[in-house]
């Protein structure tokens, strides 16, 4: 979906298929890499590495029914399809998010990577930005805060928290 790294390849945005909000406005799970990075320490990467898993990443999202995920040799027994379904039900949270920016910056777009963990309660903690092209600081805190409220489904604690990444796209 991003073209080279800085800019968006509008064409290719139009028609990825991604999540849509019925209007005018859409947001997509894109592939990975790119945007300004570093904005965090990557606590996420550094518990996933204590805990002895990777973190699983999710590449593209845009068919629900078999989205791509790396890392997942060893996790729970969520699946990259439960945590897709979950992504598109919060749509509309992320969506009141990024329609309240674009009012004050209409040329708000790009894609946030954000990476957090899933608990087995289905509490969700550790939210950050790994990475982004966005530049809009409090776009980016209020994202988060919103992310932070997802719960997803519980599952045996003993199965242990799951770190994952996912790739947000933002297009007005």
């Amino acid at each position: 979906m991003l073209s080279g790294g800085s800019g968006i390849d509008v064409a290719a945005v139009n028609s990825s298929g991604s999540l849509t909000n019925g209007g005018n406005s859409s947001i997509g799970l894109a592939g990975s890499s790119g945007g300004r990075s570093g904005i965090v320490s990557s606590g996420v990467a550094a518990q996933a590495e204590a805990l002895g898993r990777e973190v699983m990443v999710f590449s593209d999202i845009s068919s629900l029914g078999t989205p791509t995920a790396t890392g997942t040799e060893n996790y729970s027994s969520r699946t990259a399809e439960e945590i897709a379904e979950l992504v598109a039900e919060k749509q509309g949270m992320v969506m009141y998010v990024y329609n309240k920016h674009l009012r004050t910056d209409p040329l708000l777009m790009g894609r946030v990577d954000v990476a957090m963990i899933i608990h087995p309660s289905g509490r969700v903690s550790d939210v950050e930005i790994v990475g982004s092209n966005m530049y809009n600081r409090a776009f980016e805190l209020e994202l988060l805060s919103s992310i932070e409220q997802w719960r997803f489904g519980s599952v045996n604690s003993s199965e242990g928290p799951l770190p994952i990444q996912l790739p947000l796209s933002f297009n007005p």
